[in-house]
């Protein structure tokens, strides 16, 4: 190549290569008056069905509870302990027997206040009154729990002890003998210890076991007002309590029964870290409408849809991913824009 003509022959290249891609580039733009399907911008249009369920409302929530000091069953007589059921880790319930002493069972029952003496027919006081009202609700005796004891309280517990294996004649007439009740301080309660094996002697008064603590009180902690309107039901480990619709749980029975749930029994254990939670759900399903998250505009402090071609106001009663769960104050719409204008106002 002669000297001088190699730059002039690359520029030229350069420039041809140039008017191709620009020629290139022209004829496609003259080809596509709009650019192809796959790099077109996505239109944001559509509606979608709104659908009806029944809902529970189901609300996690946080419970606080307080336990009692732990508490003991003695032997009200003294003899040879005949049987023994007690097992580390099991329960003792009113209105059963957890042992014998001298062939007769000893009658567990949990009263407000403890028996200290035989009752006979004609008493009155304030251990008249817990006995009775026992074994009311245990559903052995109808009658009046505040009045003096009568023949009929006499023989309803008569009939519950012959229940559990008592001779008729270990029982003295027109009595409730105090050597046959142990007393319970609450209808159940958990056995952390065994502290007599059968065929042992016993004296009045002695320990036979020892009990779990007691849940005194329980509660729920969390805001409760912000929840659907209407009576709830709580669950703790799938366990239904009865709950006060405040919150609070005053009930014996239910106390009882949610101080052996593994929530508590977990929370209450001094190396543990565990809080205590529950479900806390309408007692009575509500229905309600679900519509995509997507549908929903904020409003005026409230929520709007484009339902049907129309604004319409909801209230958003829970969420979950990409649904919510709403109200309307009218008649539901059959379809829902999926992307309604930004300032949507109803």
């Amino acid at each position: 190549m002669a000297k001088g003509k190699g730059p002039r022959v690359l520029v030229a290249l350069a420039t041809g290569l140039c008017l191709l891609v620009a020629g290139a580039a022209g004829a496609a733009a003259w080809l596509w008056d709009d650019p192809p399907d796959i790099l077109a911008k996505p239109t944001q249009e559509g509606s979608a069905e709104v659908t009806h369920v029944d809902f529970t409302d189901p609300q996690t929530v946080s419970l606080a509870a307080t336990m009692g000091p732990q508490s003991t069953l003695v032997s009200p007589a003294s003899g040879v302990v005949s049987s023994m059921s007690c097992a580390l880790g099991g329960t003792s319930t009113s209105g059963q027997s957890l042992f014998a002493v001298n062939g007769v069972p000893v009658v567990s029952l949990a009263t407000t206040t403890p028996m200290w003496r035989d009752i006979v027919v004609g008493m009155q006081g304030a251990d008249v009154v817990a006995v009775a009202s026992e074994l009311s609700r245990l559903g052995v005796f109808s009658g009046d729990a505040y009045a003096a004891a009568t023949l009929a309280l006499t023989n309803a517990f008569a009939d519950l002890a012959v229940s559990l294996g008592a001779a008729r004649v270990d029982i003295p007439g027109w009595t409730i003998p105090l050597s046959m009740v142990a007393w319970l301080p609450a209808p159940s309660v958990g056995v952390a210890s065994c502290d007599v094996p059968k065929a042992a002697q016993v004296t009045t008064g002695q320990v036979v076991a020892h009990f779990a603590s007691t849940l005194v009180t329980a509660r729920i902690t969390t805001d409760l007002s912000g929840f659907l309107a209407g009576d709830r039901v709580l669950t703790v480990n799938d366990v239904p309590i009865a709950a006060n619709q405040d919150g609070t749980i005053t009930d014996a029975d239910s106390l009882s029964t949610l101080a052996t749930t593994p929530a508590i029994v977990y929370a209450m254990d001094p190396s543990s870290l565990n809080s205590i939670q529950g479900k806390w759900t309408l007692a009575t399903p509500v229905p309600v409408s679900v519509v995509p998250a997507a549908a929903i505009r904020p409003s005026s402090g409230s929520a709007c849809v484009l339902g049907d071609g129309n604004p319409l106001r909801v209230s958003v009663v829970s969420s979950q991913i990409g649904s919510s769960y709403v109200t309307f104050t009218g008649t539901p719409p059959a379809r829902v824009d999926l992307y309604p204008p930004n300032d949507l106002a109803c």
